[in-house]
């Protein structure tokens, strides 16, 4: 903690920054299915277009590792969106600092 109350505030401002920089494509969210998620590693897609893969799963909830910009193209075009068939829902949890992006239209880069 001490080294950390050396830094100056601009450097502490830039590393913290790097954190989630806004600019970062994916993130975790949280998954919900109306019945069991399939096993962790599962692709979750929307439309045929990969956004992510399942991380933990516990029963019909669980984490995922996800391509932020792909999920809100997805949630904005109404599509559906599942891991390994299965129907789910993505949400972004309210400890992360993050939102979906704005503005910019996405490109196909991973």
């Amino acid at each position: 903690m001490k080294r950390w109350e050396r830094i100056p505030d601009s450097s502490k401002e830039a590393i913290l920054e790097g954190v989630w920089c806004g600019k970062c494509r994916t993130g975790v969210l949280i998954v919900c299915a109306e019945g069991d998620l399939p096993a962790t590693g599962a692709e979750i897609v929307a439309d045929g277009r990969a956004l992510g893969r399942l991380g933990s799963v516990q029963e019909n909830k669980g984490l995922a590792i996800v391509r932020i910009d792909r999920v809100k193209d997805a949630i904005d075009a109404d599509a559906a969106i599942s891991a390994d068939g299965v129907p789910v829902s993505l949400s972004i949890p309210s400890w992360v600092k993050f939102t979906f992006p704005q503005g910019a239209p996405t490109d196909d880069a991973p």
